[in-house]
C-alpha cells in the first residue's frame, strides 16, 4: 500500500488577482495563489512489513510552475491514500486553478477534488 501526504507553498499572484477584481469586481486573491513548491511525502508498505519512507519536493527553483503542477499529478496517480491538511478547501482548488491558467491535464487532481475519488482522499 502507497500513502502519500502532500504539502503546498504559495505566494499571491498580484498580477492576476488585481485583474480578476478591475475585471469583475470579485477579490480572488484566496485562489490566485501562485505555487512555490510541493512537497510529496510518500509511506510504502513493502510485503515483508517494512515501511519505506520518501520525500520529494517540486520547486520553482528548479522547474516551471506548469512542470510542478505536472509533477504533483503524476505523484498521486500511483497512491492508494492520499492525505492532506486543509488540501480539500485549499490545495485542491489552487492545484486546479493554476492547472488551467497554464493549460495542464490534471485528471488525477481533479478527480480527487471531485470528490469522485473520496475513498482515496483523507483530508
Amino acid at each position: 500500500m502507497q500513502l502519500l501526504s502532500v504539502q503546498l507553498a504559495t505566494f499571491l499572484d498580484d498580477a492576476a488577482a488585481s485583474r480578476c477584481n478591475e475585471r469583475v469586481g470579485l477579490d480572488a486573491r484566496y485562489l490566485l495563489q501562485e505555487i512555490a513548491c510541493a512537497s510529496v511525502l510518500s509511506v510504502t508498505e513493502k510485503q515483508d512489513g517494512e515501511m519505506l519512507y520518501a520525500v520529494e519536493t517540486f520547486s520553482r527553483r528548479s522547474m516551471s510552475e506548469r512542470a510542478v503542477i505536472a509533477s504533483i499529478d503524476d505523484a498521486v496517480s500511483d497512491a492508494q491514500v492520499v492525505v492532506s491538511f486543509g488540501g480539500r478547501s485549499f490545495d485542491l482548488p489552487v492545484l486546479a486553478v493554476r492547472a488551467m491558467l497554464h493549460e495542464v491535464h490534471v485528471p488525477r487532481l481533479l478527480a480527487l477534488q471531485s470528490g469522485s475519488e473520496t475513498s482515496r482522499h483523507l483530508d
